[in-house]
């Protein structure tokens, strides 16, 4: 019978605090221990994306560490527990191991779970599987048989969720970062091993690191409750290539990112009365460009509400939040048309604009604030 483990979780109810005590086996259940609530059962995968959090008194102070976690060292476990507010009952054994290093004069605590969370990306998906003995060979290999190794996904789960993923994360990166990496891939068999004798541990792996952190300042302590890994870089030692190699994580740490969804400069054609909405003439010729092209990418929301919303805001020149919606959030709008913009679906559909609006003006989307929109051709 296989070991199934369950992870205690530092979560935060909106009236009680929870933290990760360990790991235990025997049940399918996740066991987290809460201040008002003694023992709950949970499953792994509910909380693999849940983060440590305490209570905002103030706005979480912002860390960002560049370079070798070798200076990174185990810290007492009561330490962050005081600092950010928990004490634990009588009879409860911490197995949660904290780490801890000095960044221009302040002390940074970091709790496993935390960097686990930042690591094992995405969630959902990869973090179940730093519990298991396989680890990521469950949704990767490296294909030894090319001229330089690489990492070959074959998890169709996987796949499908990252089709998903926002155009500002590169959610392949951290599976193949832990397969070329070969002390990465040692840290997430760290973990089960950690997890076999009910300590939530990870060993550090090799590198040079970008990791921006956030929690709470007391004096010149912060305790951190989430991480980011934004870059890294592979020696060449540690790499099953043999040579070195720089994995960003995040599209915006990219040198060499072009701003394919940035909101400005783009040519809005309007119809002659001045207005954006598509005509129903018109959505004949776009709805099959903006039809998605995979079953995995359910349709929720009007996409022709969407367009003419996206078409509102950028000819208009008004915030994302001022943009009057028909049932959907901000946040669907804005990453709709990121999406769309970094697809190319939104030049499509704007040739098709162009040709239909060729006798009405135009006017030229802007992000600066303060700004009106400017005809195209007109002097400022």
């Amino acid at each position: 019978m296989g070991l199934v483990f369950f992870l205690y979780g530092f979560l935060l109810l909106e009236s009680c605090m929870e933290w990760a005590l360990g790991v235990s086996l025997g049940t399918s259940s996740i066991e987290v221990f809460t201040s008002n609530e003694g023992i709950e059962h949970r499953r792994l995968e509910e909380i693999a994306s849940d983060r440590l959090k305490v209570p905002r008194t103030t706005k979480p102070y912002r860390v960002l560490y560049e370079g070798s976690l070798s200076s990174w060292s185990l810290s007492d476990p009561g330490e962050y527990l005081a600092g950010v507010g928990i004490e634990l009952p009588e009879g409860c054994l911490n197995r949660h191991e904290i780490f801890k290093f000095v960044d221009g004069g302040l002390t940074v605590q970091v709790p496993t779970l935390v960097l686990m969370q930042a690591f094992f990306k995405p969630s959902p998906i990869l973090f179940p599987a730093a519990f298991k003995m396989a680890g990521p060979d469950l949704l990767a290999y490296v294909d030894y048989a090319q001229a330089t190794p690489v990492v070959v996904i074959d998890d169709l789960a996987y796949i499908r969720h990252t089709r998903r993923c926002r155009e500002n994360t590169a959610p392949n990166k951290p599976l193949e970062w832990l397969h070329l990496s070969k002390s990465a891939k040692n840290a997430m068999h760290s973990v089960y091993l950690g997890a076999s004798n009910g300590t939530l541990r990870m060993s550090l792996p090799l590198g040079d690191f970008r990791i921006a952190l956030h929690g709470p300042r007391v004096g010149n302590q912060v305790f951190a409750t989430t991480a980011t890994l934004i870059a890294m870089t592979i020696p060449a030692e540690d790499s099953v290539t043999g040579a070195s190699e720089t994995m960003i994580f995040h599209s915006m740490a990219d040198p060499q990112r072009r701003a394919t969804a940035s909101a400005g400069g783009i040519n809005i054609p309007l119809h002659a009365d001045g207005t954006s909405s598509v005509t129903d003439q018109e959505w004949q010729m776009i709805e099959p460009i903006l039809t998605p092209k995979f079953n995995a990418q359910k349709i929720i929301h009007s996409r022709r509400h969407l367009l003419d919303a996206i078409l509102l805001k950028l000819s208009s020149g008004i915030w994302w939040a001022k943009v009057p919606t028909k049932g959907f959030s901000i946040s669907d709008l804005s990453w709709t048309f990121r999406r769309w913009k970094t697809e190319g679906l939104f030049d499509q559909v704007l040739e098709v604009l162009n040709a239909s609006r060729s006798n009405g003006p135009r006017v030229e989307s802007i992000t600066r604030i303060g700004n009106k929109p400017v005809m195209v051709g007109e002097k400022a």
